[in-house]
This record gives structure tokens, sequence and C-alpha cells, in this order.
């Protein structure tokens, strides 16, 4: 055999040799990219990436948490958009265990009908959902079981979607932290609900049990929440968390008790309100005239060195919101506020990665504590903000606006004062008014003693229409939020209680873009046409004078 053929057998021997160790390696790298998961989250908002807060929580994991998810994989009706969506919920699902280091566990379970899968889904409470008539029902929950403890999310709406991590992980903690903070609620509205009346007893209920607010039930899953309904007897030191919802003329004693919680190191959220829509819808009337809609806490605020009025509301142009008028159009209304990112306290964890949040007829807190106490800014008007008389108000929007007049001193909706109280009573505990209960204890009363509140200027900003939208869905009714009011809520209470981790998740940023150049430039028209309004209504009284004369 020639030298010339040898070396073109040689040469296809090596090129054989090299295809098949090609092959070799592409089908090699073809089995490992079947049985890889590329986990790529292309959403703008991370919606599946796990947040910071979340692997917080699963690193701090000291025993097993096993997630089961029931969804009807194998029922062909599921639709399609729901058939997507239990797959995103999967893919996040397969993140915890990622994070989880062995100590998340995933099912999967298919509840087909008439099954054992089936029956576990209503003994968890996961109701099924009718798709079509007379069909299949559809089971789409979570459950979180740790030992013997467990937490259902009945229903997984893509509706909700945004709050799918913030969800799961709070289900961990609930089963993994079974204790749970105790919160004291004192409130003259039914925050907590309320029970249904009778005609007679033995008689049906004439008017039904009101639902406890939005806010409340959601505090609710993770805390011990308490009625406080009489405040006057004193604050037992259980309670973590003091929240005080408009509190309308609350005797000396009840604010003693305020005052003594909070100088024994316990915290306190403060709602209060010039003009409360709640109270207004509550139909909590007056036999007298004008129904009072306002609360204040004067004695502890003047103790405190915080400014606030209740006879004066918060008009902010800069943050005004789109509301119909009696006539049936839209006017920006000044005193009910939208704020965005540039009002809210970014350094503080209460407030940052908030978007929007909403108020409506808002007083005004300003810092009058001389460095006394250490106030820190939560919620902040704009430059172009001020305040009018409650009365004005309710003269509508040409009153409001020629009462109006922007004020150069910071102007706040919320604050956090934090730092070495001083007694409101130097004299000691009140005496007790007619009727009222006296705390049974002789100890001496406190007369400093560092601690942390929040005031908020304004009740409605947890009030059901101002925050949440109930919608109907196959699934029931669910209530979907509007803006970040209810998670502001549950940050300071997270914050007050000595929790974190769950903040950040709540928070994580929506799809909701702030059109700050565009408000800034509706802002400037809008007092171009106030100027020019009030010269037009200038010279229509000025020839109405010349009329009459």
């Amino acid at each position: 055999m020639s030298n010339g053929v040898k070396n073109t057998l040689s040469g296809i021997g090596r090129g054989a040799i090299a295809l098949l160790a090609l092959a070799v390696v592409l089908g090699a790298a073809n089995v490992i990219i079947r049985t890889l998961r590329l986990r790529v989250d292309l959403t703008e908002a991370k919606l599946y990436t796990l947040s910071e807060g979340s692997r917080n929580l699963l690193g701090k994991l000291d025993q097993p948490v096993t997630l089961k998810l029931f969804f009807n994989s194998s029922n062909a009706r599921v639709p399609s958009s729901l058939r997507t969506y239990a797959k995103q919920v999967e893919d996040l699902l397969t993140e915890y265990r990622i994070a989880g280091n062995g100590n998340i566990i995933i099912e999967k379970v298919d509840p087909k009908p008439d099954s054992d899968e089936e029956e576990w889904a209503r003994k968890y409470g996961i109701a099924g959902a009718a798709v079509e008539v007379l069909g299949q029902p559809l089971y789409f929950g979570l459950v979180a079981v740790a030992g013997s403890t467990e937490a259902v999310m009945p229903a997984l709406d893509p509706r909700l979607q945004q709050m799918l991590e913030f969800n799961i992980s709070r289900m961990i903690n609930q089963v993994t932290n079974p204790k749970k903070t105790v919160i004291g609620v004192i409130s003259s509205l039914p925050v907590l609900g309320g029970g249904g009346s009778q005609m007679m007893p033995g008689m049906p209920m004439m008017q039904p049990p009101t639902p406890a607010w939005i806010a409340f039930q959601e505090i609710r899953k993770d805390a011990d929440v308490r009625q406080l309904d009489n405040p006057e007897a004193g604050i037992d030191e259980d309670i973590d968390v003091l929240v005080v919802v408009h509190p309308k003329a609350l005797s000396p004693l009840a604010q003693f008790a305020i005052d003594q919680h909070i100088l024994r190191g316990g915290r306190a959220l403060i709602f209060v309100d010039p003009i409360s829509v709640a109270d207004q819808e509550g139909g909590n009337a007056s036999p007298y005239g004008m129904p009072s809609i306002d609360s204040d806490l004067s004695t502890l605020f003047k103790a405190w060195g915080i400014g606030y009025s209740p006879a004066q509301v918060l008009a902010d142009y800069s943050a005004a919101t789109p509301m119909q008028t009696p006539e049936g159009g839209i006017e920006n209304n000044p005193v009910v506020v939208t704020y965005g990112q540039a009002n809210l306290g970014k350094d503080n964890i209460m407030t940052a990665g908030l978007q929007t949040l909403r108020g409506a007829f808002a007083g005004v807190l300003q810092d009058k504590t001389s460095g006394k106490l250490k106030v820190t800014p939560l919620i902040t008007a704009s430059a172009q903000s001020g305040s009018v008389g409650a009365m004005v108000v309710r003269g509508g929007g040409r009153a409001v606006r020629e009462s109006f007049a922007a004020v150069p001193e910071p102007q706040h909706l919320a604050i956090q004062v934090a730092g070495k109280f001083q007694t409101a009573f130097p004299e000691g505990r009140p005496a007790a008014a007619e009727g009222e209960e006296a705390p049974a204890t002789n100890a001496a009363p406190l007369t400093a003693g560092e601690s942390t509140v929040v005031i908020v200027s304004d009740v409605d900003i947890l009030f059901d229409p101002i925050c949440v939208e109930s919608m109907r869905t196959i699934f029931g009714a669910v209530n979907r939020p509007l803006n970040d009011n209810l998670s502001f809520f549950a940050n300071v209470i997270d914050t007050l209680s000595g929790g974190s981790d769950l903040i950040s998740i709540r928070s994580r940023s929506g799809d909701n873009r702030p059109f700050t150049r565009v408000d800034k430039i509706e802002a400037k028209a809008i007092n171009r046409w106030r100027e020019e309004e009030a010269k037009l209504e200038a010279s229509l009284r000025e020839a109405r004078q010349q009329l009459e004369q």
C-alpha cells in the first residue's frame, strides 16, 4: 500500500474518532441539558426570584417544612391561563426547595374526583371551584406543614401573583414560629368587626355581623389581636404593640394607660384623623347637629411635642387624586392624596420599597419636640402642600381652592417618634370618671421611659374602600390591593414587634411606574389654572359690584 493511501486512511480514521468523540460529547450535553432546569426570571419585578428576606427566612430553618401544591394537572378542562400560572408557582416552589438546603420539601398533589387526594384537599380547607357547570371541581391551593402545625392558602389566584412570594414565605414563618406577637387594639370604629343585632333574644339576626377591616384580617394571620374595650383599667404587659385607631374623646384615664404602656417600653401605632370617611360612613351622627368625625390624643401629643390639629386638613396639589364630582365630572382633589416614592422615607424599613400610598382628608403632623425625641418622617407632603380648615373642606373643591395656601414648613402624614418619653401626667394617675374602672394596682406611675411610637394622621388609610378592591373569581371573593397601604400597616407592625424578614418581601416593587415628569407638568398646570380661576372670580365680583351700584 502506498504512503499516500496510508496517510489518507489514517486521516479518515482520526476524523472518525473525532466525530465519534464529538457525538459522545453532544449526547452527554443533550442529557445534561434535558435534566437541567434553566431558571430564568424575565419579569421586570423578578416575581419568581426569591428576595433576600425569603432567603434569610429559609436560612434560619431548623426543621423540615413540606409545601403541598394541590392542582388538578390531569384535568383537561383546566383553563390554559391557570395551567400556565400553576407552572409558574411550581417554578417558584423549586426556588424555595433549592434555597432551603434540604429543609423545604415540595409535594405536588393532583386531587382527582373521589380520590384520597381530593379528600385531603377538603380537609385542609381548599375548596373546589367550578370551572364549568356540572364539571369536575378545580382545586388550586397550597399547604405548609411543619410537625403538627399547618398553614393553608386555599386559593392561588393569578390576579394576586404580586403577593405570591410573600404569602408562601409567610406560611413558612407561621408553621415554624407558632408564637404570635400580641397586638392590642383601641378603636372607636369596628376595625375588628362587630356583632349583629337582634330584635329579641332567640330571634334571627336582623343585621349580620360586620367583618373586620381587611388590614386587620391580614395581621390576624400572623398575630394574636385583642380588642381592648376597657383601656381605663390598664393595658396588659403582654401587649407587644398597641394600635390606637380614631381615638374619639378618650378619657384622661385611658390616655394615662397608653402613656404608661409606652413608658414601660411598649410600642404603639396611633391613627388620628380630622375627617374620617370611615366614621362618616358608619353613620355616627350626633343628635345635636354636625357629627363629630375627628380624633385626637391632645394630652399625649402635647407632652411629646407633636404638632397636630383636628381642625386642619392636609391639602397637596402635587399629590391630588382624580375624583368624581357631585356633578359627574372628574376633578383632581387635593385633600385625597396619592403619594409615591419621593414622599416616602427611602431609608426606613417601614416605607422603603413601597410604591404608592393613598390618604383621604388627612391631618398634618409637625415636629415640635425641640430635639428631645428623635422624629423620623415616614410620609411627607410635597412643597406645594398646605392645610385648610376641616369646615372649609366640607364646602367642596372651590372652597378648598380659595382657602388654600402652600406653607414652607415640612408637613407629614406619618412619623416615627423614638427616644426617652416623659409622662404626660406629671401629677400622677388621673381620677376615674363616673362609670370608669380604675386600675387594680397601687404601683407608682412611671415618669419616663424609652420607646418607639408611630403616628399616622389618617385613619382612612386603613379603610377598605381606600386600599383594596373586592373581586369575584372562580375561587370566591378576593381582595386585591389598590396601593401599598396594607403593606405599610403590616410593615409598621412587624418593625415595632421586632420582625424584619417579611418586610423586604412584602415591599417588593411592582409594575407601577410613577410618571414624575408628567406629574410635575400637571402640578404647574393646576397652579396656573388656580391663578386664572382666582383672577376670573375677582373680575366677576368686581363686575357684580359695578352693576349693583
